[in-house]
């Protein structure tokens, strides 16, 4: 199965993808860092689009948007960090400065 794995270089990201790819799946990463192995540099300010979406909703579209028709496994990540993103807690609806929507940005991608 193919895996798309968000915040994968947390502590957390880097354990989904170790029990994923040691399941024979194979995992694609997606991170806020240029490489990989990079690290965080500092905090960054806050920036947010012109709506709020949640992860689930946008690797849907993003399937939708590459033409990519499966199934996709909706999992609870336990804890109180995943509680908060459940919550919300990682947006920051005032600031309002992305000029275009996740579906638009990758409707500039497909071909």
């Amino acid at each position: 199965m193919n895996i798309l794995i968000t915040g994968s270089t947390g502590p957390l990201g880097q354990e989904l993808v170790r029990i994923a790819q040691s399941a024979g799946h194979s995992v694609r990463i997606g991170s806020r860092f240029s490489r990989p192995e990079a690290s965080p540099q500092g905090r960054a300010p806050n920036f947010g689009g012109p709506n709020i979406a949640r992860v689930g909703e946008m690797a849907e579209t993003w399937m939708e948007a590459m033409g990519r028709d499966r199934y996709m496994v909706r999992l609870l990540i336990p804890g109180t960090t995943a509680q908060a993103f459940r919550k919300g807690r990682n947006t920051d609806p005032a600031r309002k400065e992305g000029t275009i929507t996740w579906r638009q940005w990758l409707d500039r991608l497909s071909p």
